[in-house]
Parts: structure tokens; sequence; C-alpha cells
């Protein structure tokens, strides 16, 4: 099932602080006159730092940053007091440190050390699912484009100035190395927001919106590869990401087509969230799952689509509560995953029509097989062949049919974490009757193996295609 996801990043800024309050130098609380016939004293030094001696009287200092506030809170060194317990209720805060290898030309051109260890925090409310991530060096990520460049113009005068085509000097590396397919390759992010793995996956070529299907798949399957190493070097860590910003009005600090991946021992709260909304549906409606009721909802009034690639599946819903305009949401059953059955999903997102238009908002989820706590072999997650050709063919409408220059995507539900084992799959046969029953030109399409882009193109039902 996929849940929409909220923005470029997960939630990356903090609160502004509050307005301070007006001060009226005349209060004579504030500023007491001296007696009658007493002079003013004069203003006093500040008080020197306090030692552990003044600490044992007057109590530790106050936290100076939110890197402090975490690691005390992780330390329970937080003073005691209403404050203190309702910081506890509230907030879960995490502390740790990503580590990466920097080449000697990069480390130069943005003060690195070679042997590169950064200070990551988070800070998750409990209730609502808000989430922050602090790190220091990322007010140093560069940031290509200029204010005055829209749309697709390349400000790295067609990858000559690219620090992404010179991916062997100029980007960071992870301490399991990289993974390279023939149209993409892997490396560490160098400005991280999440701990302990964060990776970007490149494209070998240039141009972010000149993707065919081939280079698409191996995109995945590389992400899929990363998200499978950084599991295994992090076994603890449970909870996987992949972020895909395009475009610099999609976020995109980078004009050079890019993913991003994570895997970190909180939930993206996304994530925790669709969790929880699941097993609510499921106890409130016995029988029924929350991927299943999206499916047959969507088809009944025909806005389902299915894309066949052998035994895979995977179904294309126009969203009926998007978060943004031209959202798609994608189911993906996965026969090739270890363990059975899986389900992935995304969903893609753009606005308009003209040169100028944006593709607003794209996430994509899947559900591990039940019972499934870590990642599978080769073949299945990111790296099915269905979920490549339904998240191609939604693209491409977006971008060739609407003329779409910017989109964000992003994959959850993908098995990792903790409560995959609770997330069913889209309930395997079932689904798929429920496609093939409700989806008119959908079913019809599987059974005559058409092509991808002509499931979405298709109408059926009186909905519309799946772009």
């Amino acid at each position: 099932m996929a849940t929409p996801y909220y923005g470029a990043q997960p939630f990356p800024f903090a609160h502004p602080p509050a307005p301070a309050q007006p001060h009226d130098d005349c209060d004579p609380r504030d500023n007491p006159s001296p007696p009658a016939g007493v002079a003013p004293q004069p203003p006093q030094p500040p008080s020197p730092p306090a030692t552990a001696a003044t600490e044992a009287t007057a109590g530790p200092a106050p936290p100076r940053s939110i890197f402090d506030v975490a690691q005390r809170a992780v330390a329970g060194q937080l003073p005691e007091g209403p404050g203190a317990r309702a910081l506890d209720r509230l907030y879960d805060f995490t502390v740790g440190t990503a580590r990466c290898s920097v080449g000697p030309l990069l480390a130069e051109k943005y003060g690195m050390e070679p042997d590169n260890m950064q200070l990551v925090v988070s800070v998750t409310n409990r209730i609502t699912f808000e989430q922050t991530w602090f790190n220091e060096a990322r007010t140093r990520k560069p940031q290509t484009f200029k204010a005055e460049a829209g749309g697709a113009v390349d400000p790295t005068d067609g990858g000559r100035r690219c620090d992404f085509c010179r991916w062997q000097e100029l980007t960071a590396e992870d301490s399991w190395g990289r993974h390279e397919g023939p149209h993409a390759v892997s490396a560490s992010n160098l400005f991280k927001y999440g701990q302990p793995a964060h990776g970007l996956i490149l494209f070998k070529h240039h141009d972010p919106l000149a993707f065919s299907l081939q280079q698409l798949a191996d995109f995945l399957a590389v992400s899929d590869r990363w998200l499978a190493a950084a599991a295994a070097t992090h076994p603890a860590a449970r909870h996987p990401f992949f972020l895909w910003n395009c475009g610099p009005r999609a976020g995109a600090s980078q004009f050079h087509g890019h993913g991003q991946t994570m895997l970190t021992k909180a939930p993206v709260p996304t994530q925790a969230l669709l969790d929880q909304q699941a097993a609510l549906h499921a106890r409130s409606h016995p029988g029924t799952s929350l991927y299943r009721d999206l499916l047959e909802a969507h088809a009944a009034v025909g806005l389902a689509r299915v894309v066949c690639v052998g035994e895979d599946r995977c179904w294309l819903l126009a969203h009926m509560s998007p978060i943004k305009d031209c959202e798609v949401l994608l189911l993906c059953n996965d026969a090739s995953s270890s363990g059975g059955t899986s389900s992935y999903g995304a969903t893609s997102s753009g606005t308009g029509s003209s040169a100028s238009s944006t593709g607003s908002s794209s996430s994509s989820s899947g559900a591990a097989s039940s019972g499934s706590t870590s990642r599978g072999g080769g073949g299945g997650g990111l790296s099915s062949p269905a979920l490549a050709a339904g998240l191609h063919a939604a693209l491409r409408a977006l971008l060739d049919g609407l003329g779409v220059q910017a989109f964000n995507c992003g994959l959850l539900n993908l098995g990792q974490g903790a409560g995959a084992a609770g997330r069913a799959a889209a309930e395997g046969e079932e689904t798929e009757a429920v496609a093939a029953s409700g989806g008119g030109v959908a079913g019809r399409a599987a059974a005559e193996g058409k092509g991808a882009e002509e499931v979405l193109a298709g109408g059926g039902g009186g909905g519309s295609g799946g772009g």
C-alpha cells in the first residue's frame, strides 16, 4: 500500500523559536530603584562558567543545542520536573554517528575529513509522528541551482561541472563499498540526515528526465542491493526508505538524476502511521485489509490498472484522496521475492501540462511477506520487474504526457522493519481476482500480455488512466 510522504525530506525543519516577549525597562520589578541616598551599583560582570563544584549546587547548565538535548535525553540526564516528564511523554530521541570514506579531491572541496564521522540525531513526536533529523554538516550541502533557474535548466554546463558525473572522484563511498550496475551506481550521502546508513543512487547518465525502463530497473536494483548491504552491516537498523526528488522544484540539490536510500533505527513517521492505520482497519473490519480495500475501491470506479511481467503484478491506482493532483499509488505483488508473495507500491504525482509544470509529490510503498523481518535475496523487493514497469509507466505518463519536469517518488513498506510481520501482502490470489474482475480493461490487458504503457493508458469502467 502506498501512503503519501509529506515533503522532500522527513520534516527537515525545526519549529522556529517563540518570539521574544516585550520587556518594559521601566518596570520596577525588573529595575528596582536604590533606596534614597544610596548610590546605584555599577553593572556586575557575568558569572564565570559553571564548574563541577557549582553544578552540584546550581544544577547542570541548560542544553545549548538540539544535539545537547538529544544526548542528555538518551543518557537520562535531563532535569526532573513537569517539563521533563512532558518531554519524555511526547518525544523520542536517537543519537548516532554516520560514517563514510571521502577521497582527497572531495575532502578538499567541502572541508571534510577522509575518515568522515558525523553526529546525527532524530527527534520524533510519539503522538503526531512528526520527525526531524539534525546534522550540522548539512549546512555545507551544495546547492547547484540558482533562484532564477526554473524548469529543467541545467546549471552544470551539460555535466561538465557535475559532481555526480565524476562519481569516482567526487562522491563518498560507504564502508562496505559501492554497488554498480550497467546504468546506476551507489554512493554514500556526504550530507546525511539519517543514520546509521544514508546513501545515494546515481544514474550514470546526466539528464534526470531521460530514463528508459531498463535504466530505471537498474536504478531500483542497485537501490535494492544497497539496502541489503546496509542491513547486513547494521542489523539493528530495521527501517528502509527510498526517496527520489527529481528536479529543483521537487527538492533536488543536484541536477543529475539521483535517489536517496536510508536505513534507520527509527521508523519513518509515515511508515509508522501506515502500520497503525492498517492494524486498526484490520481490527475494525475482520476478513479484509487496508491494501485489499484500497484496490477494491479504486477498481470499482475504474481507477485501477494492472501491469504484468511474468508472474509479477503491479496495480496502478489513480488515487482518489491524493495529497496533490496526478498522484498514482502502486500496489505490487512480487512472486520472485524470497519467502513467497510480497507486495510493494508506489505513488507519483505531478501538476500541469506546460514546460514549467512540476510533479508535486510521489511516494511508494509495499508490504513484505508475512513473517519476514529481513530482506531476501536477488530478484525481490525493488528488483521486481513489475514494480519497475509500473513506476516507469506512471512517470513517463507524467513527463511525456503532461509535460511535468519535476517529481517526487518515495518507497515505503519495504519489509525491513520490525512491523513487517504484521503487514500482510495484498492477499495474493484475492487481490489478483479483484484486479481482474473490477479493473475492466486491466484484467483483459493482463490476459493479453499488453505492455505497461498500454495498460496505463487504457480506459475502462469510466475511469481515467493511471497517469
